[in-house]
């Protein structure tokens, strides 16, 4: 079971991006299963990027395609604050070919996590960069 101290208030574990909510629900209840705390939600790249003015999170599930800013615009953005160099930015996608796979890469994010997706391999996306 996964249950790291935070040691700043500031620092989160999860954030899921997604504008469909019953993916957002499904995620975090896949992921309250492994005894994962501080799990944010966002419905939009906007949201997400609000949230990550004032949070530093470790792993971030982003959904590509979203009304207003996508997936791959929010990484860009995140990728030049310094309080997310660090930050794992997964791309949940069901493009997963392998140029597109090199595109997600060169944008800043660190792993895709092809949809649709199982419980295993969510956390095989998550847990390792919790411990």
């Amino acid at each position: 079971m996964i249950n790291p101290v935070l040691d700043d208030p500031l620092d989160r574990n999860v954030l899921v991006v997604d504008d469909h909510p019953d993916l957002r629900r499904m995620v975090v209840r896949m992921l309250a299963r492994s005894d994962i705390i501080a799990v944010d939600e966002a419905d939009s790249g906007e949201e997400c990027l609000a949230l990550c003015a004032g949070f530093k999170y470790r792993v971030i599930l982003m959904d590509l395609t979203m009304p207003g800013i996508g997936g791959m615009t929010a990484c860009k953005t995140l990728r030049q604050l310094s309080r997310h160099n660090s930050t794992r930015i997964v791309a949940c996608t069901a493009h997963s070919t392998l140029y597109a796979r090199e595109v997600f890469f060169n944008t800043g994010f660190n792993d895709i996590l092809p949809k649709p997706f199982s419980y295993e391999d969510l956390l095989g996306a998550v847990s390792p960069h919790l411990e």
